[in-house]
């Protein structure tokens, strides 16, 4: 299964962090912010919440990502290959 987004989203009212380890072969990325509304450049709360942890390791070649949303809304097409 693939996801799309349609339209890229804007997020705004952004705080974050990035953690360097093992001599920078390691990044560590959390984001957290306020989403614009769909397909409008209004933020007042109801384009959602995101949460983004992006972790890297590149002498492994490993990485991994964990999202967490809150009221987001955005259509998304799904594609199921068989």
């Amino acid at each position: 299964m693939h996801w799309f987004l349609t339209e890229s989203r804007v997020m705004e009212n952004v705080n974050g962090c990035v953690k360097l380890a093992n001599k920078y072969e390691q990044v560590d990325v959390h984001i957290i912010g306020r989403l614009q509304e769909w397909r409008t450049k209004a933020i007042n709360g109801n384009g959602g919440k995101l949460l983004v942890k992006v972790f890297a390791d590149i002498k492994q070649q490993k990485w991994h990502v964990k999202l967490k949303g809150n009221n987001l809304y955005a259509p998304v097409w799904l594609m199921f290959n068989s």
